[in-house]
């Protein structure tokens, strides 16, 4: 079933379903800069629109541009809004521990050691990346399998 067009402009499912804190919520909160935004709204939809793979991949490019570019994380065109916890960010989200690491990087460089944060958010995005690679090598493993069984019979 399709979203209303107004809801799939403003809440779009692959961001809020199933979810009470938007990305937005957050980015306005932690008051990210447009680099860093994309990066933690790529790590919120993994695999909820694209592949996660293409996702996360996605969110280290626009890290990797702040890396390139950026001089600071927070940006000062939000206003003051209600401080959101990376662990009810990170439940909220149901993200896995490597990408809950990433946004707890990702928060942690709005106040410290900027370069530091966002290299180890990267790293945490590349953990995660390993583990959908192994993931896939074992699918394909048990789909050989499973055909050389079919095969024999």
């Amino acid at each position: 079933m399709n979203q209303p067009l107004k809801e799939s402009i403003t809440q779009p499912d692959h961001y809020v379903k199933g979810r009470s804190i938007e990305p937005l919520d957050v980015i306005e909160s932690w008051k990210l800069m447009h680099h860093v935004a994309c990066a933690l709204k790529y790590i919120c939809r993994a695999g909820r629109k694209d592949c996660e793979k293409s996702d996360l991949e996605k969110a280290n490019f626009y890290l990797d541009r702040f890396l390139r570019n950026g001089t600071s994380v927070k940006s000062d065109c939000y206003m003051n809004k209600a401080k959101i916890s990376v662990e009810k960010v990170a439940q909220d989200w149901c993200l896995n521990t490597s990408l809950e690491l990433a946004i707890m990087h990702i928060h942690s460089a709005t106040v410290s050691k900027l370069t530091f944060h966002i290299e180890e958010a990267k790293k945490a995005i590349q953990v995660r990346l390993k583990q959908l690679r192994i993931i896939a090598q074992q699918n394909a493993a048990n789909e050989n399998s499973q055909s050389l069984v079919k095969g024999k019979k």
